[in-house]
């Protein structure tokens, strides 16, 4: 079922502060409680595949482990964090959540923002925030609101 962007923030603001929302820390919630047994399969599976490759990883330099076939399928494999992150987001209605872009923060000035796209429900999320380099990011306008996608052309004089 798709939810709509007033939906979807309804259920963000039950579930999560406005700095664990804008952040991505899904799992930073005190109404969902994920089973123990979640993402212990795939951590399981991806400490043996690392063992089964350790050997030949360790023996080959930075640069060509990070290029090396098997090395990439291993960063590929979920971890147990994304999986109990996965787990919550689908537990709560919210599905797969992607972060299509963060502004701000240090040397960037003030601003700060992040959209992110809700892609069972195709819906975009902006939530904006006040950058200080001694406090970090407050966020004084809430959860945030719907925003679409809008293609602007500029005239530059060179």
């Amino acid at each position: 079922m798709k939810l709509t962007a007033q939906q979807i923030l309804k259920i963000i603001e039950e579930n999560y502060s406005e700095s664990s929302f804008a952040y991505n820390e899904w799992l930073d919630t005190d109404n969902v409680e994920v089973p123990s047994e979640v993402g212990e399969k795939e951590q399981e599976e991806r400490d043996d595949f690392w063992k089964s490759i350790e050997e030949e990883m360790e023996s080959i330099n930075y640069t060509e482990r990070q290029n090396h076939p098997k090395y990439k399928q291993y960063q590929a494999m979920p971890t147990d964090y994304k999986t109990k992150y996965k787990w919550v987001l689908d537990y709560l209605g919210l599905g797969e959540v992607e972060e299509v872009i963060q502004v701000g923060g240090e040397s960037q000035g003030t601003t700060w923002y992040s959209v992110k796209y809700f892609k069972d429900h195709d819906v975009y999320i902006r939530i904006d925030g006040h950058y200080t380099s001694y406090n970090g990011a407050d966020f004084y306008d809430g959860y945030g609101r719907e925003v679409v996608e809008k293609e602007k052309t500029i005239v530059v004089w060179e």
